[in-house]
């Protein structure tokens, strides 16, 4: 159970399901996310996603830079890089920074 620095999120949920801390109405999350059991109009959601219902790019965490973006793929090669916190500066916690990249599903 749980990670280096703390719980998980599908421990978090598993909890909440344990000692049936789930909301039975309220928002419905998107991206996998669960609904708050103290406040069922937001959403619990996983890393990477945040507001309310889960459908948006989580942001910068830890005092990072926030870089990330939402991006879209293409038939032509791409390049994603991107640079955050000072190189010179000893880091208390890990940073994370996210980017989502979405793809147009074309049927043929």
């Amino acid at each position: 159970m749980g990670s280096r620095t703390a719980p998980s999120f599908k421990d978090i949920y598993l909890m909440n399901l344990y000692y049936n801390c789930l909301c039975s109405s309220g928002v419905t999350c998107q991206n996998g996310g669960f609904r708050h059991p103290r406040n069922c109009n937001i959403c619990i959601c996983p890393s990477g996603f945040g507001g309310t219902v889960c459908n948006q790019r989580q942001t910068a965490e830890n005092g990072a830079i926030d870089i990330g973006a939402v991006l879209t793929a293409t038939s032509n090669y791409q390049t994603l890089s991107g640079k955050t916190g000072e190189p010179n500066k000893i880091l208390q916690r890990a940073q994370a920074v996210y980017w989502h990249i979405y793809v147009s599903v074309v049927n043929t």
